[in-house]
């Protein structure tokens, strides 16, 4: 907290502090607070370690812990900070986050058909699939992979942009590249998108989601080009909040009009 800074609320300012301080500074901190028997005494866990950020998150939590209306132990408040440090460890065990690189390799990353991964995110999904692609081109075994997921009775969504929509920005395929398949179409509703300089914006994001487990997101379009030989990058995420939240953004989407059916 900087000088002539409101305080923050005190959950709030918990929170903040289990997002970016490491579990060794927030573990000194709920040891120290514990040891506070009045607020004003909390001043004194502020100081040290003489770290910028610890220095800082604990004089928000200690500034928001002197204005609570209600008296709040240091015991009752370094429970809470405990609590959200552990709620924070569970949230990462939980989940499993992986860069997905096609292009050069270096001694760092090694490349990664991107292509590979878009199979296997197919192959996870059992009751529903969303493909989200500015273009799309799908090589074989892309397509090989949406009919046995259509075939096991998983629900297939795509998203791509719609030419007419786009107003000119986006010529698409000429044929059909989901011709055949049981798949649900949408497109991102024209009268829903902002028109910056009287141009529609583009539905231009690019992810693959598995029911509300697994998600792919990246820089690559669905097409043999991008998941094979352009240089893409992105991250598959398994587990957590963030495949979950995607989830239930698209069905709200859905849900107000903002994605409708092509």
């Amino acid at each position: 907290m900087t000088p002539g800074q409101s305080p923050m609320e005190l959950g709030e300012a918990i929170a903040a502090a289990a997002t970016v301080m490491p579990d060794s500074h927030l573990g000194i901190l709920a040891d120290r607070i514990g040891n506070c028997v009045t607020p004003e005494q909390g001043w004194s866990v502020t100081r040290e370690p003489p770290v910028r950020e610890y220095m800082q998150q604990a004089a928000s939590i200690v500034a928001a812990w002197n204005t609570q209306p209600e008296p709040l132990s240091g015991s009752a408040l370094a429970l809470a900070l405990r609590a959200a440090m552990d709620t924070r460890s569970r949230l990462r065990a939980a989940q499993d986050v992986q860069l997905v690189w096609t292009g050069p390799d270096t001694a760092h990353v090694r490349t990664q058909l991107t292509s590979d991964v878009v199979i296997d995110v197919i192959s996870r999904a059992q009751k529903d699939l969303l493909l989200v692609s500015y273009a799309n081109y799908p090589e074989p075994r892309i397509r090989s992979a949406l009919v046995a997921a259509v075939d096991r009775g998983v629900n297939v969504s795509i998203l791509a942009e719609n030419a007419v929509a786009a107003e000119g920005q986006y010529e698409g395929p000429r044929d059909d590249p989901y011709e055949g398949l049981a798949v649900a179409r949408y497109e991102w509703s024209p009268e829903s998108r902002p028109r910056p300089h009287n141009r529609p914006a583009v539905m231009h994001a690019k992810l693959i989601l598995a029911d509300d487990h697994t998600v792919l997101i990246s820089s690559a379009n669905l097409t043999g080009r991008a998941l094979d030989h352009n240089m893409e990058a992105g991250v598959l995420i398994s587990g957590g909040p963030i495949p979950q939240t995607l989830y239930q953004h698209f069905r709200q989407l859905s849900y107000d009009g903002i994605i409708q059916k092509d």
